[in-house]
């Protein structure tokens, strides 16, 4: 004989048969994706292998803070363990057509990372680029990228041009997933990368080596690529360290150059500013009008440090006000929440899925174990604790966002502190340095008058 189990699950499946089955379905799916994907496994890693070989990945990475010169390059080159060496730069910039968005600009290179195009055409000019084939398409040739205005000094000293063309649409080995890397700018994540010659970028030296060694055996993430990349690491390693050493010291033999120039031409200075009364009198009135000028400043950014602390004691007060309001209708809601479950409960009704509790519902209305009225109030009390879940769900997000808010306040409070410290650091160097003026002046007048004498 059945058991009453049997009878009820038989019973269950067939009057929610197309649910059964796409259960059995998703499940079915999700079996043979797997198997798929541990039988791919192998594949994928030859492909990519075959893709990062034929566009000259690098093996070896070497960033230097004083950077590389060709010379770097062509003594790297000529070491036994090194196919082919090759230098580039990169920087970050504010993209104005991206409202913001910060790009990476990377020197197209020869022989390594190549970059790999799907639309347009090489870039012909310095201020023509390749752009990242994930976020930008055919149908964007011809557009120009530009510098924002809201990007440093530095990084517009970063850059040849204020705006890159873009001439054709390219993928790099270097970004081959969808993560694009953190900056130091903006938002802290890059949105995109373009590719532009290295002529592009100001600077007269490369930011990155890459190597790409001669016995590099075996296919990626094999432990054979490992191991013989491995053994040139502390050989590759110390040579470079050489050639840093060989960079700093021409770098401090031309900042001595500097030096001793810009001192004969503050002594020089000093002879063309002591030969004149009338350049003297034009110190003094410079003197006066930035020492005014310099106490405005500084008023300006007393106001405005004011003016944010008192938006922040606001913003805190707001917060806190609506941090209570949603935590007592959080407990009002929950309140309500708890009696209609425990009302459910009795009457033995899943009340934890809309659907199958109105199905018992109405079967128990059916079979006669509740009346008309019980069968109205349940199926009400069974629309109003759905509407307080979305409730509740609803207050949970308005705490969530309380809760960045209160992110950002204390983000906002430390921005307020930080401003106040470069205000009182500007302050102290303001006076600093017009105490200085004034004395340089004075002294300036003394040897004048000793002159005259």
């Amino acid at each position: 004989m059945r058991s009453s189990f049997d009878k009820n699950t038989n019973r269950e499946i067939r009057q929610s048969l197309g649910r059964f089955l796409a259960i059995l379905a998703i499940t079915a799916l999700g079996v043979g994706f797997f198997c798929g994907l541990k039988s791919s496994e192998d594949d994928m890693v030859r492909t990519a292998d075959r893709y990062i070989t034929g566009t000259g990945f690098f093996d070896w990475q070497g960033v230097s803070t004083l950077g590389w010169t060709e010379e770097d390059i062509r003594a790297t080159e000529k070491l036994d363990y090194v196919l082919t060496a090759e230098g580039t730069n990169s920087a970050d910039f504010l993209c104005e057509e991206l409202n913001g968005g910060v790009v990476r600009a990377v020197g197209i290179t020869d022989r390594l990372n190549l970059a790999v195009l799907r639309y347009g055409r090489m870039p012909e000019r310095d201020d023509e680029c390749l752009a990242d084939a994930l976020f930008f398409s055919e149908e964007d040739i011809g557009r120009k990228l530009t510098l924002s205005a809201d990007n440093s000094e530095g990084t517009f000293g970063s850059f040849a041009h204020q705006s890159y063309v873009i001439v054709g649409i390219a993928g790099s080995p270097n970004y081959m997933s969808y993560e694009r890397g953190t900056s130091t700018i903006g938002s802290g994540s890059v949105s995109s990368f373009i590719l532009i010659p290295d002529s592009g970028f100001t600077a007269d030296y490369y930011a990155s080596l890459y190597v790409r060694l001669a016995g590099a055996a075996g296919q990626i993430y094999s432990d054979e690529y490992k191991d013989s990349t491995a053994a040139f690491e502390e050989p590759l390693r110390a040579f470079l360290e050489q050639r840093a050493e060989l960079r700093y010291t021409d770098l401090r033999k031309e900042g001595e150059e500097k030096i001793r120039d810009a001192e004969t031409k503050l002594e020089d200075g000093w002879s063309e500013y002591n030969s004149g009364l009338a350049e003297l009198e034009d110190g003094w009135r410079e003197y006066y009008d930035g020492k005014a000028e310099a106490d405005r400043q500084l008023q300006d950014a007393r106001q405005r440090i004011s003016a944010a602390e008192t938006e922040l004691s606001e913003n805190k007060q707001k917060l806190a006000a609506t941090e209570a309001d949603l935590s007592k209708n959080r407990k009002t809601v929950a309140g309500y929440i708890s009696q209609i479950e425990s009302s459910f409960a009795s009457y033995g009704i899943d009340y934890t899925d809309y659907d199958r509790a109105k199905t018992q519902i109405e079967q128990a209305h059916a079979y006669g174990l509740i009346d008309d009225a019980a069968y109205a109030q349940l199926l009400a009390a069974l629309d109003q604790l759905y509407s307080l879940y979305g409730q509740r769900d609803a207050i949970e997000a308005g705490l969530a966002e309380v809760e960045q808010g209160w992110y950002s306040w204390n983000y906002a409070a430390e921005q307020l502190a930080a401003a106040y410290d470069d205000y009182d650091n500007a302050r102290k160097e303001a006076e600093e340095r017009f105490a200085d003026a004034y004395t340089e002046l004075k002294d300036a007048e003394t040897e004048l008058a000793d002159a005259k004498s």
